[in-house]
């Protein structure tokens, strides 16, 4: 019967109490120890079999007669954050188990600043929107009602705003951004219902409207995004200018205008600048642009001159080196410009002095006005 207690020892961690049934007589024995026995176990151990009917499972209940059942080891729980904790973003915060052979059935109880938030080995959780630290808390209860804990002390960081300018157009052509880039025109009209918005208005631009921003050091911009709702109204061939940074007739620091010249249904959405080497044009989008209806447009200049266009949120075209723009002392105008005037509404028109990353472009496409 020794060999039988040779085989169960070797097969559980040392410094564990394990309980085994052998012949419906209970008997036990510590790892690391000289192998023997109490004399009411060896008794029960020599009229059994000598063979192993079952083991008590790690998380079974404790029968009558029986000692409870522990595990080889403690628990251990480290928390551990998935990205950086930047203000009003969600970051993914996993809950590490160890402790050696763990049953499976294990619980977790999640808290952020000691108020619970739902999670289980990971939780997914949105940070506040202001500065300052949090502490992120992860509990873990097994089914023997065992617990262990661990928390992590973050600091929420605000990334410094790189909006250069916003123009909602509800009611006005003023930069809402607070950078004082206000658009002037001599006779703005605007239309209800903002895009995407069961209330509101945009600005609904026809011949021969022109909205200008006045030349700003701060919109000459080498990587940048723009971002805009369109909402075309015309339905000939031909191209319509949507923005552009440029001296009068030039194509300048940026150009983005729509193009329907293949008689297609939809219009694309082109992109020219100047450089160094020359002009540079390249189509933005491969069509995706309706009359009659709202499209979000967003085109993101990188800093190693990648160019990368979104339409709804969806990134569409990616062109590598499309060169660095020359600036200019130009005024931005918007919907009118080198390659035609447009006609139709326009809204919530963003300059950002940074290269927006997807997730950035999707969370401005769905942001509410």
């Amino acid at each position: 019967m020794f060999t039988v207690w040779q085989y169960l020892q070797m097969n559980f961690a040392c410094g564990s109490r394990v309980a085994w049934l052998v012949s419906a007589a209970l008997v036990s024995t510590s790892c690391g120890g000289t192998g023997s026995t109490t004399d009411a176990a060896a008794d029960a151990a020599s009229d059994a079999s000598g063979t192993v009917d079952s083991a008590v499972p790690l998380d079974a209940p404790a029968a009558d007669g029986m000692a409870d059942v522990s595990l080889p080891s403690p628990l251990s729980v480290d928390v551990v954050a998935a990205a950086d904790a930047e203000a009003g973003s969600t970051v993914e915060f996993s809950c590490r188990v160890g402790g050696g052979s763990l049953p499976a059935d294990l619980s977790y109880a999640w808290s952020v600043d000691g108020a619970p938030v739902d999670g289980e080995a990971t939780a997914r959780l949105v940070l506040p929107e202001s500065e300052g630290d949090i502490t992120i808390k992860c509990t873990v209860t097994d089914s023997l009602g065992r617990m262990a804990s661990s928390e992590i002390v973050i600091p929420v960081l605000v990334r410094q705003s790189m909006l250069v300018a916003r123009f909602p157009f509800d009611g006005d052509t003023l930069d809402a951004s607070g950078n004082g880039h206000d658009a002037v025109t001599d006779d703005p009209q605007f239309r209800n219902q903002h895009a995407g918005a069961e209330s509101g208005r945009s600005l609904y631009h026809i011949l021969p409207d022109r909205v200008v921003v006045p030349h700003a050091a701060a919109l000459s911009l080498t990587t940048y995004s723009i971002t805009m709702w369109v909402r075309p109204e015309l339905t000939e061939l031909g191209t319509r200018t949507l923005i552009s940074k440029a001296p009068e007739g030039d194509y300048g620091n940026y150009t983005l205008y729509m193009n329907s010249s293949d008689g297609s249904p939809s219009r694309a959405l082109n992109f020219v600048h100047d450089t160094e080497a020359g002009l540079f044009g390249t189509l933005a989008t491969n069509g995706g642009i309706y009359r009659d209806e709202w499209t979000h447009l967003a085109v993101v200049l990188q800093p190693d001159a990648t160019l990368v266009s979104y339409v709804n949120g969806v990134r569409t075209v990616s062109r590598a080196d499309v060169g660095v723009p020359l600036t200019n002392e130009g005024d931005l105008r918007i919907g009118y410009g080198p390659r035609g005037a447009f006609v139709g509404r326009i809204d919530e028109v963003r300059i950002y002095a940074e290269a927006l990353a997807e997730a950035d472009v999707m969370t401005v496409y769905e942001s509410p006005y």
